[in-house]
């Protein structure tokens, strides 16, 4: 039985991360997952706005485990690519003061290691937050209660390969990404 790659792409709000992302699964004919997966997009307003750290962690770890499944069984028949995974919902817990001990939790459950991880990166602020005016986004939303450098900081504990979208169309990134793929 033939074994196709789980691909990742994590990375903050306005990096172009699921432009890349939709445009790579329609390229390589595979199936696109997000975290969380929208069986839980009724909860995430109330855990957002509502739980404490380590509740929020706890939800956004049940959807990627709820996507690692998924990606599982999917990866057996076609290419499998997700926006966004494990390491963002480490990196923005941890930036917001998880313990790291909360990362043992992990342990307990089954998440399918990515074949390829990408860290989508925009190495230009301004044009980010260009990027996420078009996509409606407030002042407010796109400091993202002042956590983006601590976030960004935090993704550099794992190990992705880092695209720099700034300066380059979304053909280039997806060349550069293919080129690992190979």
């Amino acid at each position: 039985m033939m074994d196709y790659p789980f691909i990742v792409l994590d990375g903050v709000d306005g990096t172009g991360k699921s432009v890349i992302a939709s445009i790579l699964t329609e390229e390589i004919g595979g199936v696109l997952l997000k975290t969380p997966p929208q069986e839980l997009a009724t909860s995430r307003c109330y855990f957002d706005s509502q739980g404490t750290t380590e509740e929020k962690f706890l939800y956004y770890l049940l959807g990627v485990k709820m996507v690692s499944d998924r990606a599982r069984e999917l990866k057996q028949l076609k290419p499998v690519v997700c926006d966004r995974f494990l390491y963002t919902t480490f990196a923005y817990h941890l930036a917001a003061g998880l313990n790291l001990k909360w990362l043992e939790v992990v342990n307990t459950y089954d998440i399918l290691q990515p074949d390829f991880s990408f860290i989508i990166e925009c190495s230009d602020e301004k044009e980010r937050h260009r990027r996420l005016e078009q996509r409606g986004y407030s002042i407010a939303d796109r400091n993202s209660d002042g956590i983006i450098d601590i976030v960004r900081s935090e993704y550099q504990r794992f190990s992705m390969i880092k695209i720099d979208t700034f300066g380059k169309s979304v053909i280039e990134c997806l060349e550069i990404i293919k080129q690992f793929l190979h």
